[in-house]
């Protein structure tokens, strides 16, 4: 699912936490999980998950190279 774009927001304090570089906030408002109203995630950490790229293609390149494919 595609987040839409309309229920994020970037904030640089969230919960009185300062984050270097912000927080990226999903508005939950709506969706079914208890006492959750929106998910704050530290744009540090998701730099870092982007950065480390997508395992799964990596390993399935490294397995082609193993049988000579």
């Amino acid at each position: 699912m595609e987040f839409p774009k309309d229920r994020m927001k970037f904030s640089s304090l969230y919960g009185g936490k300062k984050a270097g570089k912000g927080w990226l906030i999903l508005n939950l408002k709506g969706i079914d999980i208890e006492g959750v109203n929106d998910l704050a995630i530290d744009v540090e950490v998701l730099e870092a998950i982007l950065q480390k790229g997508d395992d799964q293609s990596e390993t399935a390149k490294r397995a082609r190279e193993l049988l000579g494919g």
